[in-house]
């Protein structure tokens, strides 16, 4: 039975009829989509040939062109399980998240913000965001050199997307040693301590480090709503202050942005 699927992009509507037509489809998702498309026997890998847009973004994220695909597949395949090997997940990490991590980058966690607000302005509910920094980090790299430094930032990242387990929380790399959490639904004091259990469990680790005893990560804690909810650039910052109070109360540490005072 001839099968058909929809997919909306900014400013029209693309239909396809018989998606056993392959070739076909292929070219309407590139026409439709800034990639390109490689067929190479039963492999299909797709590339990002530049940065998407907000609705490029969401309809990747949601698996839009993976789902056309799969169908295809399917269809070609002879209904077989795993007769095409998809590579829209190589996709997916280019655009969204941190290339040393594999946490999500900043252009994400930005995308992310403004959905989970949206939702949290209809729900009535609150929403937090952990500012994290490796304490000393550059004294890592300056004295056992960057690959020493890309190793601990992976095993913080490791700890820090352990903190994001929640289908609508978000861990991300912002830049440097510098993470973020983004946490749906919870207030200040359960947001301070979720920071205060991160902060801990990178202690319990006792990495090494050149200059102190072990590896710490200072927190700043900044939360929005419900009753009044701000933009993410105000929130980072009232976050940033927090966490420029931690460091200079000395580090190891979480600073709430209600704890300061003034």
């Amino acid at each position: 039975m001839p099968t058909s699927a929809q997919v909306t992009v900014p400013g029209n509507h693309l239909m396809v009829g018989l998606l056993g037509q392959r070739d076909e489809l292929l070219r309407l998702v590139e026409d439709a989509f800034p990639v390109q498309i490689l067929v190479r026997g039963n492999e299909i890998t797709v590339m990002v040939t530049r940065v998407l847009t907000i609705h490029e973004d969401y309809f990747l994220l949601t698996g839009g062109i993976e789902r056309w695909l799969y169908r295809v597949a399917r269809k070609h395949a002879g209904q077989q399980e795993g007769g095409w090997l998809f590579t829209m997940r190589q996709l997916y990490e280019q655009a969204t998240h941190d290339a040393l991590t594999g946490l999500f980058n900043r252009y994400a966690f930005n995308e992310h913000f403004q959905r989970l607000t949206r939702q949290s302005q209809r729900l009535q509910q609150p929403m937090a965001v952990l500012l994290i920094d490796i304490d000393h980090f550059k004294q890592v790299n300056d004295h056992w050199g960057h690959e020493a430094g890309d190793g601990l930032l992976r095993k913080v990242a490791e700890v820090i997307g352990d903190r994001a387990r929640r289908p609508l929380d978000m861990a991300a790399r912002l830049g440097g040693e510098e993470f973020a959490v983004l946490l749906e639904g919870v207030t200040s004091a359960e947001a301070w301590a979720l920071g205060e259990l991160l902060r801990l469990h990178v202690a319990d680790l006792r990495l090494p480090h050149p200059t102190r005893s072990f590896v710490s990560v200072s927190v700043g804690v900044s939360c929005s709503g419900p009753d009044h909810f701000i933009p993410l650039k105000d929130l980072l910052e009232q976050a940033d202050r927090a966490l420029y109070a931690a460091k200079r109360e000395g580090r190891d540490r979480v600073v709430g942005e209600w704890e300061m005072a003034g």
